[in-house]
């Protein structure tokens, strides 16, 4: 069993989530030529995303090659301030110039919610 990792603040969290990250993601391109990501939303990652972003690790993971998903997403349109969608493009997508066929958002029906929680694939 690993041993837990303990830090005192949350830019030391995103610093070594970021460095994780870093590390999955290659080895995920390195063996399947493709890594996916399901994104978190609300206020919570918005520093880890732009710490990806950043110079310090933009160069470093090969972003054409990563798919984005969205683990949720709020009952509003996509460009709504509380949009968790426009919330990772303002800090990490948009920042990466990723290209449109790697994101896969969570469009909410606003008529009909429930047909959003419906996925028929």
């Amino acid at each position: 069993m690993q041993t837990p990792i303990i830090l005192d603040h949350v830019d030391e969290i995103n610093l070594n989530v970021a460095e994780w990250f870093l590390q999955i993601s290659s080895q995920a391109i390195a063996d399947h030529g493709k890594c996916h990501i399901a994104l978190a939303g609300g206020n919570t990652p918005r520093a880890l995303y732009e710490l990806l972003a950043s110079e310090k690790f933009a160069d470093r993971i090969d972003w054409q090659h990563v798919n984005f998903y969205f683990g949720d997403e709020r009952a509003v349109p996509l460009d709504h301030e509380q949009s968790n969608f426009r919330m990772a493009h303002e800090a990490l997508l948009d920042k990466l110039s990723i290209p449109a066929t790697n994101v896969f958002p969570l469009i909410p029906d606003l008529e009909n919610l429930e047909n959003s929680a419906v996925f028929d694939h």
